[in-house]
């Protein structure tokens, strides 16, 4: 597996060929500074592979700039690709889900996860990475179920049930999407951004 600086470049040099007017548009890194702050306001800490793919990228505000690099699933049909989210605005995002869980607005909310994935339609240790802009995210999981591992990248709707592992490490996780350019498996459609080759 490459590392994730490695994963980067290639995601990079993938997009000068196939979307430049993207590739311009990738936000720049952020500091150790900002990655503290965020850990102090999350009370968690911060995987390795994440704080590094930060330091490489930061994320980007949802709209006409946003950098929606992230499929929810590379190996089958998929929604649209999701936006890494600026790091300014990881806390605010989980904050909204970690309020309705203490006013206890999820305890009726079944799920169907992965094994490796625990309980519950969101858990405090869920630090949401990438989103659509419409409540779904692809989340670091920092209190995975017995199977899985602490750093596993696994996606949560808003309104579907199933809770799906990705990769078990964000470094795994940016290594698959880069390689998905590579072989075709993604494409880029100037209508809706990065998309399966399936789709239409």
């Amino acid at each position: 597996m490459n590392t994730v600086r490695e994963s980067w470049r290639r995601i990079e040099q993938w997009l000068r060929s196939e979307a430049p007017d993207l590739s311009k548009h990738l936000p720049p890194p952020v500091n150790d500074v900002a990655l503290e702050e965020l850990t102090q306001k999350l009370g968690l800490s911060l995987p390795e592979d994440l704080r590094e793919s930060y330091l490489v990228h930061n994320g980007a505000d949802y709209g006409p700039r946003e950098i929606s690099l992230f499929p929810p699933q590379l190996a089958s049909e998929m929604d649209l690709a999701f936006c890494l989210l600026p790091i300014k605005n990881i806390s605010k995002e989980r904050r909204i889900w970690i309020e309705l869980l203490e006013r206890g607005e999820l305890d009726t909310h079944t799920t169907s996860p992965d094994p490796e994935i625990g309980p519950g339609w969101w858990r405090p240790g869920w630090v949401p990475v990438a989103g659509n802009g419409a409540g779904d995210f692809i989340c670091i999981d920092l209190s995975p179920g017995p199977g899985g591992s602490e750093g596993q990248v696994i996606l949560s709707w808003h309104d579907r049930k199933e809770r799906k592992l990705l990769a078990p490490s964000w470094a795994c996780y940016l290594d698959n999407v880069a390689t998905a350019m590579e072989d075709g498996s993604i494409r880029f459609d100037p209508d809706y951004g990065l998309v399966t080759a399936s789709r239409s």
